[in-house]
């Protein structure tokens, strides 16, 4: 009976072996269910708000480029009337040149004409 009490022992410790094990390994795939889960979630959320920043970012793109966009006319006119400002300074140099030109033949011929008149006074 000794022999057969041995026997009974190990089948029951096997057999709680096998229930802890079993046990363990249930748990261990419920674990797994709820990481997967909880997982699968995470990249959801994550998605999301990927998708939100994604969203922002394109509408900040489309508003910075619409500010480049009035910038870069604003210096486009800029650039234009400072070049009409150029040629219309360049067009009052170039007639104000030709008019003291003029006044400079004027005085010289005064003074050609007054040095005629004094030379025909008698002297004093």
């Amino acid at each position: 009976m000794a022999g057969r009490g041995g026997n009974g022992k190990k089948a029951d410790t096997g057999d709680l072996t096998l229930a802890v094990l079993q046990k363990i390994h249930g748990e261990m795939a419920g674990m797994r269910r709820e990481t997967r889960q909880e997982f699968g979630a995470l990249r959801r959320e994550v998605g999301e708000e990927l998708g939100a920043v994604r969203r922002e970012i394109g509408a900040l793109r489309a508003e910075t480029n619409q500010r480049l966009a009035r910038v870069e006319q604003g210096l486009v006119d800029l650039g234009k009337f400072m070049r009409e400002i150029a040629l219309e300074l360049t067009k009052y140099e170039q007639f104000h040149a030709h008019h003291i030109e003029i006044l400079e033949k004027d005085v010289q011929d005064v003074r050609e004409r007054l040095l005629r008149v004094e030379d025909r006074l008698p002297p004093r």
